[in-house]
């Protein structure tokens, strides 16, 4: 096997798991927006009045893009996923990508790999390969999951599903082509992974100004992520976003393979700024895991609130669209919710608590990875145990995510707020950490696997998030005994800000989530470390 096809299989191995999680993640939130858009709008009345609702108001448009065929399955699955999958697969795809490249020459690594018979330029093509076939992994997964949906709702057809599977990953190509180009750059990858995000950003910015305003839509042609969204896929197939995507990803590759050729290892195109060193050393292990981790949580934090505060920012014309559901208003009426804007928000954390704890699994898997890649290792031989090697770990993974759960209550009612909603800073915070105990059990399950099984660590988190949110989606519906319920970790939050946080539950979920954490911990002190 070539020094190239090596490389390729390494990177595509070291990424596989969470690829594959995400193409999940496609079908899961494309078979919950299918079955929760046919529950809540069961006859065409309903259906023309939330069409009416969302179809003309330009925040609604902002957020999450122009609405084509609302009255249809088909338009509402479109319109509710393709602002926002692509978002999330792109951010993944660009960190994956700077990792990959810049991440490897901060650590040494690199400097390994293109010590063997092979150039920087076949190098960076080989570890750009294993970024894109585990992306071709994202897509194959989620073609599948959309064609199997096709196949039983009959909403849309096979065609017509991997079409759209591959409008919702196509973002994912392009951030890493561009996050490439980024890290021949600069000299870090957190400068590449922080410009990288800024284009991200922008791009947003100016799909979501276009959106907003009939008279510049044209300004979306400016933006991949408008792109995207004028592939309008299952409405009114345009391959032309499709074709710019694929133009612009090969020339942002090969950009960035010529440029790692003109340069020296470690070195960068751009100079950066240095200032004085920083002499003190990192003494304690909490901040080393903290530096560690420190940017996984502030991308997480960051993107919560922004996604939070864009859903409290359309909250009033969501809340009309609600009110028009007779479905709706009888199913949670039956629950003593009656408020409709409280409702809204209660979904939406219901949501973001599903992307709570692809977070907490991502941080064991980060401690896994951390492992394999020897740090855990370097550590071991120095003073520090055990204990204090996965105590500190865990700690900084909780304040993280509990960081990370307030920055979306924040977020909520920040949107609120500039539109006159009616959601309390009090009951926005609440909300937002009312997230938190389900988020940790899903994570002390995760750490209880690594300290027995490390190597399963994202697939089990994975497959339970998948079961939780499936079974919270479509478990009422069919009428599914309590007790296969309460095996959904989501099953045991509150609908907050709709209704009051269970705090009896909650510490019942705490206690679980330190028991399974011990248990890891015993794990993990009975074996060897696992190296690759």
């Amino acid at each position: 096997m070539s020094t190239g096809l090596v490389i390729t299989k390494h990177f595509l191995k070291e990424r596989r798991k969470v690829a594959a999680a995400l193409g999940w993640m496609v079908g899961v939130v494309t078979v919950s927006s299918v079955y929760g858009y046919r529950l809540a709008y069961p006859n065409l009345v309903d259906r023309e009045r939330l069409a009416a609702s969302f179809s003309h108001d330009a925040g609604i448009a902002a957020v999450f893009g122009p609405a084509h065929s609302l009255e249809t399955v088909a338009g509402f699955v479109a319109f509710r996923t393709l602002a926002v999958i692509p978002l999330i697969v792109g951010i993944w795809a660009a960190l994956t990508a700077t990792k990959a490249l810049r991440g490897n020459e901060d650590t040494g690594q690199w400097e390994i790999l293109v010590s063997a018979p092979i150039g920087r330029k076949q190098a960076t093509l080989a570890a750009l390969r294993g970024v894109y076939l585990s992306l071709t992994i994202t897509l194959i997964i989620s073609c599948v999951a959309l064609s199997v949906t096709a196949v039983i709702s009959k909403d849309f057809g096979v065609r017509s599903a991997l079409y759209f599977a591959l409008c919702l990953v196509s973002s994912g190509y392009l951030f890493a082509s561009i996050g490439a180009v980024a890290s021949q750059l600069v000299s870090t990858r957190r400068t590449a992974a922080t410009i990288t995000g800024l284009v991200i950003g922008l791009s947003f910015l100016i799909r979501a100004v276009a959106d907003s305003s009939p008279s510049i839509a044209w300004v979306h042609w400016l933006s991949p992520l408008g792109w995207v969204t004028s592939t309008a896929p299952l409405t009114q197939s345009n391959w032309l976003g499709l074709l710019l995507i694929a133009v612009t990803t090969l020339a942002s590759t090969a950009v960035a393979i010529a440029l790692s050729g003109n340069r020296d290892l470690m070195a960068s195109l751009i100079s950066e700024r240095t200032g004085p060193k920083n002499s003190r050393e990192i003494t304690g292990i909490t901040r080393l895991w903290l530096k560690l981790q420190g940017l996984n949580i502030l991308s997480w934090g960051l993107g919560f609130f922004f996604m939070s505060f864009a859903f409290g920012l359309v909250a009033n014309s969501a809340t009309k669209a609600f009110s028009g559901s007779t479905a709706m208003q009888k199913t949670f009426g039956a629950l003593g919710i009656s408020k409709m804007n409280e409702l809204f928000f209660g979904i939406i954390f219901l949501m973001l608590s599903a992307g709570l704890m692809f977070a907490a699994n991502s941080h064991a898997a980060a401690f896994r990875e951390q492992e394999s890649e020897g740090y855990v290792d370097h550590l071991l031989v120095s003073p520090k145990s055990r204990n204090e090697v996965y105590l500190s770990r865990v700690f900084v993974s909780t304040v993280g995510l509990t960081v990370i759960a307030a920055l979306a209550g924040l977020g909520a009612f920040a949107g609120s707020s500039l539109r006159n909603g009616s959601l309390g800073s009090r009951d926005a915070l609440l909300a937002g950490l009312n997230m938190v105990p389900s988020s940790l059990v899903l994570f002390g399950v995760s750490l209880f696997v690594f300290g027995f099984f490390p190597r399963a660590v994202s697939i089990v988190g994975q497959s339970l998030l998948a079961w939780s949110f499936l079974l919270e989606l479509i478990g009422s519906s069919l009428k599914l005994s309590h007790y296969i319920l309460d095996t959904s970790f989501l099953h045991h939050m509150a609908f907050a800000p709709a209704a009051a946080p269970r705090n009896g539950e909650n510490l019942i979920l705490l206690g679980i989530f330190a028991v399974m954490s011990l248990l890891g911990l015993i794990g993990f002190n009975r074996r060897d470390t696992a190296i690759g």
